[in-house]
C-alpha cells in the first residue's frame, strides 16, 4: 500500500507544491527527483510532452520500498510564482529547499538526489549548501552552459547540412542553415543587451534571466560537493545531450557509470534512432510504444538499495 500526500514549502513568499510518497512498508531511504528544463510539472509533463516520466519513475521506486519526493517547478502546475521570470539559480535554490524538507522528515535517514537532464546539471550546485548521501546524474550534460545551449543548435544545423533528397535540396536552396545561425546570434545579442528577467522576442516571452545564468553556469565548479556514492547514467539514443557526458562526469567524480545503448532521453528503451529535426514526433511515438528501460530501472534500484 502506498501513501501519497501533498507536500508544500515556501521560499520568499512563494509556495511550491509536490508529492511525497511513503510506501508501506518502506525503508528509511528517500529519493528527491530534480526535473529537467522547461515548464515541467511533478509528473514530468509540460506543453506538448505528456510523458509521465517522473510519475512512472517514482512508481517503480515505490515498488522497491523507497520514499520519493517530486515537485512542480515554480510557476508550473500548482506551484506559485512565475516560470518565465525565474533564473537557473532560482531553480537551484528551490531544489535545495526541497532537499532540506525531505531530510527533515522523521521517516527518512538517507537521501539520494536524482537529477534528470537539467536536474543532473544543477544537482552538484544544489548540494553545495545542502548535503545528500548519494547523487545520480541521469541523462545530463557535462559541457559548460554556453556550450550546452549551443549543442542542440549545432546538431540541428548538422542534420540540415546532411539532409538528402528533396528535403535537403530545399534546405540548401532556402539557405536554412545560414538563417538559423543568423537568428541565433541576434537572439543572444538581445538577451545580453537587455538585463530584464523577461524579454519579448518575436512576440514570445523569453526567460532571459535563465538563459544568461545557464550560459554562465559550469557544473564542474561544484563537483567537490558530489557525494562519494554516486552513479552516472546515459543512453546512446539520447540526442539532447552530448554522448559521453556521464562518462566525463564519472571520470571527474569517481562515480559508477552505466551506459545503455538503446535508451533515449525519456529513459525509454528505443530501437530506432532519434533526430532533433523530428524529435517531437519521435518522442510522442516513443512515449506511446516504448517501455521505461528495464535494465536501467534494475540498476537504479540496486544502487539505491545497496
Amino acid at each position: 500500500m502506498t501513501k501519497a500526500q501533498e507536500a508544500v514549502i515556501e521560499r520568499e513568499g512563494t509556495k511550491l507544491y509536490g508529492t511525497l510518497t511513503l510506501p508501506d512498508p518502506h525503508s528509511k531511504k528517500a529519493v528527491l527527483l530534480i526535473p529537467g528544463s522547461g515548464k515541467v510539472d511533478r509528473d514530468g509533463n509540460g506543453g506538448w510532452m505528456q510523458a509521465d516520466i517522473y510519475k512512472e519513475l517514482a512508481g517503480r521506486l515505490h515498488e522497491a520500498g523507497l520514499i520519493t519526493l517530486r515537485y512542480d517547478k515554480r510557476g508550473v502546475g500548482k506551484s506559485e510564482g512565475s516560470y518565465v521570470a525565474a533564473g537557473l539559480w532560482d531553480f537551484i535554490e528551490d531544489a535545495g529547499d526541497w532537499l532540506e524538507f525531505l531530510k527533515g522528515r522523521s521517516e527518512v535517514e538517507e537521501v539520494t538526489v536524482i537529477g534528470h537532464s537539467e536536474g543532473a546539471i544543477i544537482g552538484p550546485a544544489v548540494m553545495r549548501d545542502r548535503s545528500a548521501d548519494r547523487f545520480i546524474f541521469l541523462c545530463g550534460s557535462f559541457d559548460k552552459g554556453e556550450e550546452l545551449l549551443d549543442y542542440q543548435n549545432r546538431m540541428i544545423r548538422q542534420e540540415i547540412a546532411e539532409a538528402s533528397g528533396m528535403k535537403g535540396f530545399f534546405f540548401r536552396m532556402l539557405k536554412v542553415n545560414k538563417k538559423i545561425e543568423k537568428q541565433t546570434r541576434k537572439f543572444y545579442e538581445k538577451i545580453e543587451a537587455d538585463p530584464s528577467d523577461v524579454i519579448q522576442y518575436k512576440g514570445t516571452k523569453i526567460n532571459a534571466k535563465w538563459v544568461r545564468e545557464m550560459r554562465a553556469f559550469d557544473t564542474a565548479d561544484y563537483l567537490s560537493y558530489v557525494p562519494a556514492r554516486s552513479l552516472a547514467i546515459e543512453g546512446e539514443k539520447d540526442v539532447q545531450v552530448k554522448q559521453g557526458s556521464a562518462r566525463a562526469f564519472a571520470s571527474h567524480t569517481g562515480a559508477e557509470v552505466k551506459v545503455y545503448p538503446d535508451m533515449n532521453h525519456l529513459l525509454r528503451k528505443r530501437s530506432g534512432d532519434h533526430t532533433l529535426l523530428n524529435v517531437k514526433k519521435e518522442y510522442k511515438e516513443s512515449i506511446r510504444k516504448d517501455e521505461m528501460h528495464p535494465d536501467m530501472l534494475r540498476d537504479l534500484v540496486q544502487f539505491l538499495q545497496s
